[in-house]
């Protein structure tokens, strides 16, 4: 549809340039000059140039008559934001069971949780291979 009224708008300024670029003239457009000879007065290059020059100025216009309407977008004010400090959080501490090494418990611990733990050098081994004395 904006291509349609486009192009319209185009055709008829182009159109109204082409019927009033030059006066109406008789003949092929040659004439006799009084030296001698035949030249061209030149108005039907003149007309094609008017016409060209309505297409551009209809296109432009056209262009502009049809394009959309900017509008600014609505913004929306919305209320302030309002800070509450959350209330604080109480964790109780974690109890951590830490074995003296070489302590039965402590043997006893590193058994049941490593696979490959070693009693006699307190050691097992972790990944990649990797030896660890046991915590």
């Amino acid at each position: 549809m904006r291509l349609m009224k486009t192009l319209a708008a185009t055709l008829a300024i182009g159109v109204a340039a082409v019927s009033f670029a030059g006066g109406a003239q008789a003949g092929d457009g040659w004439r006799w000059h009084n030296g001698g000879g035949y030249y061209h007065d030149g108005w039907r290059g003149d007309a094609v140039g008017a016409g060209i020059a309505g297409f551009a100025a209809g296109a432009v216009i056209g262009g502009a008559l049809a394009g959309p309407a900017y509008y600014p977008a609505p913004y929306y004010y919305g209320p302030a934001p309002v800070y509450v400090e959350p209330a604080p959080v109480y964790v109780a501490p974690s109890r951590v069971v830490v074995y003296e090494p070489w302590s039965p418990r402590w043997v006893e611990y590193c058994g049941s949780r490593y696979r490959t733990f070693d009693p006699r050098t307190g050691y097992f081994i972790g990944n990649g291979g990797v030896r660890r004395f046991c915590r």
